[in-house]
């Protein structure tokens, strides 16, 4: 069962994310409130149109400022949601297999750059990428999922797979679970992100205007270059 997460506007249904996880969620409940977040901030617009005592330059001004206040909201559902995302990042590690190094263990590290040399070292890299899947050496396995992926020669993707392969074969009923809670804050980010660009569509929010109201987040959600978004965020 999925749902799809919209908003309106001018009008027209704009999807922000299809929903498959929990409805009940903290997670959920941001992503529908991103969708009502835009839908406010057109409804001010409209309001704002429409009232006849405002001044060309008082509607103008009140537009912009329509427009800050709900891309600040949108930022602080990305605060939230990075937050979320770093606690959803331990409870994954909670849940793998892998013996964090000790304090005080220097000879645990040592055999552990050991496998990674060797296994970067090897020429054929689909008999690297298996032998790390099938869990047949789990010594190997602990080795690279403790250590940075380039030092084993793999890549973020292929380090993510075998963490994900060896969590599931540990634990499968846990692992179906936090695999649907990283999906559904991928949605809820999503739909965040989507509601931070509707916003600057429908306002026409400048680019600096943008940056100040996401603040830290700037370079998640503003649509722009992120060697811009960073330069400007030091002027902002």
């Amino acid at each position: 069962m999925f749902e799809k997460i919209t908003t309106i506007v001018n009008g027209r249904d704009r999807i922000l994310a299809v929903w498959q996880g929990d409805q009940t969620s903290e997670l959920y409940n941001i992503a529908k409130a991103a969708g009502r977040e835009v839908e406010h901030t057109a409804l001010r617009l409209g309001r704002i149109t429409s009232d006849s005592r405002l001044s060309a330059e008082a509607k103008r001004d009140d537009r912009k400022s329509a427009g800050v206040d709900s891309l600040r909201s949108l930022a602080k559902f990305s605060t939230r949601l990075e937050a979320l995302r770093g606690d959803y990042q331990q409870r994954m590690n909670r849940l793998s297999s892998v013996t964090p190094y000790r304090d005080g263990d220097t000879s645990t590290p040592l055999i552990d750059m050991e496998i990674a040399r060797k296994l970067s070292s090897m020429d054929d890299a689909s008999a690297r990428r298996l032998l790390l899947l099938t869990g047949e050496q789990p010594r190997l396995t602990e080795a690279v999922l403790r250590l940075p992926p380039f030092l084993s020669g793999l890549n973020d993707a292929e380090h993510r797979r075998i963490a994900n392969v060896t969590l599931e074969r540990a634990n499968p009923e846990a692992f179906a679970l936090i695999t649907q809670e990283g999906e559904d804050l991928d949605s809820a980010t999503k739909a965040v992100s989507k509601a931070f660009r509707l916003v600057v569509e429908v306002t026409g929010a400048e680019l600096m205007t943008q940056i100040e109201a996401a603040g830290d987040r700037a370079e998640h959600l503003v649509n722009a270059d992120p060697e811009i978004v960073r330069s400007l965020s030091g002027a902002a």
